[in-house]
């Protein structure tokens, strides 16, 4: 939480940072049919804070988050990452892979594989803790020092948008809504979440709070929707 106007900041210096949703989720790839790889389909404007990072380093430019907007009392900064999502899972090893061995033979690559893929994995997810370490940083050192004070106060968000299977998803939505309360499964987006707690309100030895005020972890079409969502109720940008 801060109450320094981080958003005017914004306005009056970084008017030609803003990039569309499309343009700043990209990944600069290419996928079969020659089209560029994106994880958010969607032309609304947001800043790019890779760009913005690169105002305050001219050199050992700390590691950001890709996008940062703004929703009524929130700074938002948005990290979008791919490589969540799996062709190849336990549950459908046998038939994806179709590795004519015996059994033992299968099991010693199965096991293989799949230390490999979480390995990966868990490079993508310690990517994210820096990042979400280093915005942080260059926020509260960088940017808020030069910003006016506010008489409104804004929280800090960070949301991490990522690829994951729409199935596994939808389970993790169901399992909120049919209990009644926060029960997610073993999936891509709840294990994130748990590796993220620690930026989280921590407390330091004057009992004042900081890093972030809350950090979501969505899936690209969720993000796509809540999106869409606030452009439709907000009469504003997210500039």
């Amino acid at each position: 939480m801060t109450n320094k106007d981080v958003r005017a900041f914004a306005r009056e210096n970084w008017s030609d940072k803003a990039e569309t949703i499309s343009s700043i989720s990209s990944s600069g790839n290419r996928r079969a049919d020659g089209q560029e790889q994106i994880l958010v389909d969607n032309d609304t404007l947001i800043y790019s804070f890779d760009d913005i990072n690169q105002l305050f380093y001219a050199k050992n430019k700390p590691d950001s988050v890709d996008g940062l907007f703004f929703v009524r009392k929130k700074i938002c900064f948005v990290e979008f990452k791919t490589g969540f999502r799996k062709i190849v899972t336990r549950e459908n090893y046998a038939s994806a892979m179709r590795i004519p061995c015996d059994k033992s033979e299968c099991e010693g690559y199965r096991k293989l594989f799949f230390k490999n893929q979480d390995n990966e994995t868990k490079i993508i997810q310690d990517s994210i803790k820096t990042k979400a370490l280093e915005t942080y940083i260059t926020l509260e050192k960088q940017i808020i020092p030069q910003c006016k004070e506010s008489s409104k106060k804004m929280n800090l968000y960070l949301y991490i948008v990522i690829d994951e299977d729409p199935i596994e998803e939808m389970t993790d939505i169901l399992s909120d809504l049919t209990t009644g309360k926060t029960v997610r499964k073993n999936t891509a987006c709840s294990k994130l979440r748990d590796s993220l707690k620690r930026f989280i309100k921590v407390k330091d030895c004057n009992g004042d709070e900081y890093f972030y005020d809350e950090i979501t972890v969505m899936s690209a079409t969720e993000f796509n929707n809540w999106i869409n969502e606030i452009n439709n109720s907000e009469s504003n940008t997210l500039l």
